[in-house]
C-alpha cells in the first residue's frame, strides 16, 4: 500500500498480528458472540488475499470490507489485479447471502445488495471492453483512453474514477488479458 499512499503515510507503524483462527478457501465458520451468532466466510479473492465476509443472520447484515467500497458511486479497486477471481467471488457472495441483506461496505454508510450488483456489472463491463480493445490490437495507453471514455458515463461520478479506473483497473485487466497463456 505504501506505493499508493507514500512512504510516510503511517503504514510503517502498523504491526501485523497472527490470526488465532485460519479459514481456508471456501470455508465458513459460525461463532456465538454471547447470544449473537455471526458467520465468517472466506469465499475467494475479492480485493486481496484472505478477504472475509461476516454475516449476522439474525439481522441479515453482511459486512464486506473493501471488496465493496461503498453503496455508490464507487467501483472495485483492483490493486492486485485478479479481476476474474474478484468477479467470481462477488458472484458467489451474491448467491450466498439473502437479497434483502443490509450490506456494510468498507467505506460509507450501510447499503443493500445492489451495491454488489453494481460492482459485478462494473467488472463484467470492464473485462468485456478491455477484451474488445485487446482484440482490436490497441496498446495499453490506447486501451486506457478508449475504455475510460466508454465507461465514463456510467461510472465517472466516482470522484477518483480517473485514478482507480483509468490508471489502475484498466491497466490491471489489460495486463491480465495480454499476458495469459
Amino acid at each position: 500500500m505504501s506505493q499508493y499512499f507514500g512512504a510516510h503515510s503511517g503504514l510503517d507503524e502498523l504491526q501485523p498480528q497472527r490470526a488465532s483462527i485460519l479459514l481456508h478457501d471456501g470455508e465458513s465458520r459460525q461463532f456465538d458472540l454471547g447470544g449473537r451468532v455471526v458467520q465468517v466466510s472466506q469465499l475467494g479473492f475479492a480485493q486481496t488475499d484472505g478477504d472475509l465476509f461476516v454475516y449476522v443472520p439474525k439481522g441479515k447484515v453482511l459486512f464486506t470490507g473493501n471488496p465493496i467500497i461503498s453503496g455508490g458511486p464507487s467501483i472495485p479497486w483492483l490493486l492486485d489485479g485478479h479481476s476474474v477471481e474478484a468477479l467470481a467471488t462477488l458472484r458467489k457472495v451474491r448467491r450466498t447471502f439473502p437479497s434483502d441483506a443490509i450490506v456494510v461496505p468498507g467505506h460509507g454508510t450501510p447499503t443493500d445488495m445492489k451495491a454488489i450488483d453494481r460492482h459485478i456489472a462494473y467488472l463484467e463491463e470492464l473485462q468485456k471492453d478491455v477484451g474488445a480493445a485487446v482484440a482490436a490490437g490497441l496498446d495499453a495507453k490506447q486501451t486506457s483512453a478508449k475504455v475510460s471514455e466508454q465507461m465514463q458515463g456510467q461510472y465517472g461520478a466516482y470522484k477518483i474514477y480517473p485514478w482507480v479506473h483509468s490508471q489502475l483497473n484498466v491497466a490491471k485487466v489489460y495486463e491480465e488479458q495480454t499476458h495469459r497463456h
